[in-house]
């Protein structure tokens, strides 16, 4: 048995828990989304009744909707997490043991199914751009812990799983080339001003926090003093997608066209080692 083969038994077994995860995850979203659904026309349809007891009823169907709507989110992520860990190790596999191998291999077989599984690989990448980049570009920009990260983006696991994969993708094959989003990352990460990122951030939450605080406070006294802490979430809503303070825009945008990027790059269908 060659070497390329036994490398291939390697990668197929994780290229096929990878996709058994993806499965799994895409159900639990579903089944998630069904649940909210569920809640919010339970609670709809029952809280304008004259009945204590439908009333009652809607709203426990309500609740355990939310709770076992949360309950199949947060097991689509462990799963999402998971699948990021064992693409980390498919991406090795065909690094350090694969491509040194592909060259030197004579059995067609064994490098038609070698590149079969690093193309299925690459569809399981795909789909973790599209499911978790649109999260990644979603992500509050207010919390330090967050603008570091999206700061340090190109070291998220999905972003560099994507790129290393590109990278494989053209030392096997010299025709597949892809845009360089890295470099433009770069460019418009360094043109932020940290400092006053973290100050803008810290400076919504006070307004946020003001605006709800005095809506709740002054709402006993005057009942259109409620409508500040909708002013309040309605300006966490528009800050949210459009950020209204320059260096958020800043940070806001790279993200975006780093995803965007991302998300755009046509599927390799193909592979030809050349």
């Amino acid at each position: 048995m060659s070497d390329l083969i036994t490398t291939t038994f390697s990668l197929q077994d994780l290229v096929n828990r990878i996709e058994a995860n993806s499965l799994q995850s895409q159900q639990h979203r579903s089944n998630a989304n069904l649940a909210n659904v569920g809640a919010a026309l339970a609670y709809l349809l029952t809280s304008g009744s004259k009945r204590r007891t439908v009333r009652t009823a809607g709203e426990v169907v309500a609740l355990g909707g939310v709770l076992y709507g949360g309950s199949q989110r947060n097991q689509a992520s462990n799963l999402d997490s998971q699948n990021n860990l064992l693409i980390d190790s498919a991406l090795s596999i065909i690094e350090l043991q694969g491509l040194p191998k592909l060259r030197l291999e004579s059995n067609p077989d064994a490098v038609r199914r070698f590149l079969e599984l690093t193309l299925r690989l690459g569809v399981q990448v795909d789909e973790v751009i599209k499911s978790q980049g649109s999260r990644l570009k979603n992500k509050s920009l207010l919390g330090r812990t967050n603008q570091q990260l999206l700061l340090n983006a190109a070291n998220i696991d999905i972003v560099r799983n994507k790129l290393r994969l590109n990278k494989i993708f053209g030392q096997i094959d010299r025709t597949k080339t892809f845009p360089d989003v890295i470099n433009a990352l770069t460019r418009q990460i360094s043109a932020i001003a940290v400092v006053n990122l973290q100050k803008e951030g810290l400076y919504t939450k006070i307004i946020i926090g003001v605006l709800v605080v005095l809506g709740l406070i002054l709402a006993n006294v005057n009942s259109s003093a409620a409508m500040l802490i909708w002013v309040g979430i309605g300006f966490w809503a528009i800050n949210h997608f459009f950020p209204v303070f320059p260096q958020t825009r800043k940070l806001k945008n790279a993200i975006n066209a780093l995803v965007g990027g991302l998300q755009g790059q046509p599927p390799v269908h193909t592979l030809t080692v050349t």
